[in-house]
This record gives C-alpha cells, structure tokens and sequence, in this order.
C-alpha cells in the first residue's frame, strides 16, 4: 500500500535468503503489476469519463442538432405557412382583381352598347335630319326650278300663244308643282315642207315603219299631193308603242296666201312641238333656209330631210353620166352648201320607194326611211324622259 516490496509474512519457519529474495521478487512484480492495473483502471476510468463525456457532447450535439432540425422544421413550417399565406392573398387577390376586372368589362361592354346606342340613335337622327333636309332641299329645288319652267311657260305662251288646232296635243305648265307632274304627256313630231316635195309620201312611209292608229271620224290617211297647195290644215297621226301619247304632225306648207313664211313658225306653234323634219326635195328656197335658222334659234331639234333623192340619181346618170355614188355626194355637198353649219348626222338623202332601200333596181342600197324613223322614235323617248324629269312645257 505505501509502494515499498511488502515482508514476507512471518511464520514459524525461518526463511532462506533465496526465497526471501524470491519472494521480495515477486512482490515488487504484484505491485508493479497492481501498479499497472490501477493505472489501466484509472486510464479506463478516464476513458470511460472521456467515453461518457463524448457520449453526452454526442448527445449534447444530437440534441443540439435535434433542436436545430425542429427550428428548421418549423420555420419551414413557418415559411410554408407563410407561402401558403402568400399565395391564399395573391389568389384572393387575384380573384378580386379578376372580378373588379370583370365589373370593368362588363361596365365597359354596357357603357359601350349604350354609347353605340346613342351613336345610333343619333345617327338615325341625323339620318332622318338629313333625309328632311335633302328632301327639302330637292322641292326647294322642284320649286324654283318649276316657278323657272312656269315663267318660261308663260313667257313663251306670251310671245308665241299655243295654236287652237295644237292646245288639246300640249301638255301645258300648271302653276301647282304637283298636279304639273301628274300631268299626261304628249309628244309632238312636225314635218314640214312646200307642197309637191313629198311630204304625205314619206309621212305614210314612216306610219308604216313606226306604226299608227288614225284618228277616227276627222284624219284621213295622208296621201301624196298631186295637185294644189297640199295640206292646207294641220293634221295629226297617232303613233304605236308611245301610250297613244306621240303624234306625227303633217303640217301645211309656208309662203302661201293663207299660211305667210313671216309668221309660220308662230301660226303653226313649231316652239311647241319636240321634233320638226323639215322636208325638201331639192327646190330650197329663201323661206326654207329662213325658217331653218329660225327653227334652230329656237334650239328646236331638228333634221333636214331631202326626198326624191332616187330621181336626182336617175338625172345625175342621164344629165351627167354620173353614178349613183357621185351624184349622192353632190347632192349632199349642194345642200351643206345652202344650208350653213348643218352636220351631216342632220341631213338625210331619202326616197320612198323602197326598192331603192334594198337595191333591187340594179345598183347599191339608199334612201332608205328606217334612219330617219330611229331618230324620230329616239327623240320621242327623249322627250318623254326630259319630262318625267321636270324638262319643258311642250310635251
């Protein structure tokens, strides 16, 4: 116990010195040994400690990281939370944004349908206030255009009073707009002429072409003068495909005792009528060439009409050995040359003996009426528009 070699114990028997020695041997080896054992106890003791104390740093350390888990867990949980959170706000908010964007459209949508409501409604107005305003601009219009044509009317009623024979076949101006628009229309063609130059003749041959009803009871069928002055009264044929509402007019012949070329065109109303075919069989006179530039002052349409133009082939052969185109030419050129500034649209070289139309007296066609007819019909149809329109008095 006090690390000095113990005694042997003492026995009865005296000891030698060599296993004194041996004996004190082997105690100094126990103690060594003893020695070395409680130095191993003791370092196992510190082990142990060293093991206990590392056992409860690790314990220390799991719990410590234990707890750090759980703080980690929980603010995970937290963060989670809070993202759930996050994401609740931003879906009601989104939700609420949808909605108010939703209100939004659907205020905008029904402030638009009444916008576009308005619009309409005022466009409709503005429609109905236009239509108003056009349609009394157009009888502002009608009105002073028809007070115009009234004027007109009687200022030409004035100055060239509408023939007796003639007043039942005109359709007159009337001072009311519109009773004047309801009015019948007529449509009046004059052919005028000198006797003998082949007016009748060529008037049956139009009727033929275009179509007539004679009058009954007082209108004869127009028939070729051989002897006499001709026509000596106005005498009216109803033409087909017009209403009943187009005559062709033959009218006596001027420069006679009865009927003076000074005042022709006033006693025969030609003002009122919409057409004149002045006729002429070669023999132009100084009336004739007045009365043209009178008919055209009056801005009266108008065409020249030279007929027995197959007899003037017939003298141009015989008198000048010409053919029939040439004597056609000269013809043509005579006349352009009595009669200043007439077009050739105008001048019609014509005959009315159709076997000249279709060339059957041996040489090229002419003369033939159906030209003169498309005229006639065109202007008639011409007329009649002008005056469904507003145009003249004068049917």
């Amino acid at each position: 116990a006090t690390g000095r070699a113990a005694l042997p114990p003492a026995s009865g028997k005296q000891q030698s010195p060599i296993a004194v020695l041996v004996t004190m041997g082997n105690n100094n080896g126990l103690d060594a040994a003893l020695r070395e054992a409680r130095a191993a106890r003791e370092e196992a003791a510190g082990a142990t400690k060293a093991f206990e104390e590392l056992s409860q740093r690790l314990r220390e350390a799991q719990q410590h990281h234990q707890a750090l888990e759980e703080q980690q867990r929980e603010r995970d949980r937290r963060l989670e939370q809070q993202l759930r959170e996050v994401d609740d706000t931003r879906r009601a908010q989104a939700e609420l944004a949808e909605q108010r964007l939703a209100t939004q459209r659907e205020e905008a949508t029904m402030q638009l349908e009444q916008e576009r409501a308005e619009a309409a409604r005022f466009l409709a107005q503005e429609k109905l206030a236009g239509a108003q305003r056009a349609e009394q601009a157009v009888k502002d219009e009608r009105a002073r255009a028809h007070a115009a044509k009234v004027r007109q009317w009687e200022g030409l009623n004035r100055d060239y009073p509408v023939p007796e024979f003639l007043q039942p076949f005109i359709t007159a101006t009337l001072k009311d707009v519109d009773a004047d628009a309801q009015q019948v229309l007529y449509v009046n063609v004059a052919v005028v002429g000198d006797s003998g130059t082949g007016k009748s003749s060529l008037i049956r041959v139009i009727l033929e072409i275009l179509g007539n009803q004679l009058i009954q009871g007082n209108t004869p069928s127009p028939e070729a003068c051989l002897e006499g002055d001709g026509t000596r009264r106005p005498t009216p044929y109803i033409l087909d495909g017009f209403d009943n509402m187009a005559r062709l007019w033959d009218l006596p012949g001027q420069g006679t005792t009865r009927i003076p070329a000074e005042t022709y065109l006033r006693d025969m109303g030609l003002k009122y009528y919409d057409m004149v075919l002045l006729v002429s069989d070669g023999r132009w006179s100084e009336n004739d060439t007045a009365l043209l530039h009178a008919i055209k002052f009056a801005e009266i349409p108008y065409n020249v009409i030279r007929t027995k133009i197959d007899q003037a082939v017939e003298s141009g052969e015989h008198d000048h050995g010409w053919d029939q185109e040439r004597t056609l030419r000269e013809v043509r050129h005579t006349l352009k040359e009595q009669l200043c500034e007439l077009d050739d649209e105008r001048l019609h070289l014509l005959t009315t003996r159709k076997k000249y139309w279709t060339g059957k007296h041996g040489g090229a066609s002419f003369g033939n009426v159906a030209e003169v007819c498309e005229r006639v019909k065109q202007q008639i149809e011409g007329a009649r528009g002008s005056q469904r329109r507003g145009g003249a008095g004068a049917a």
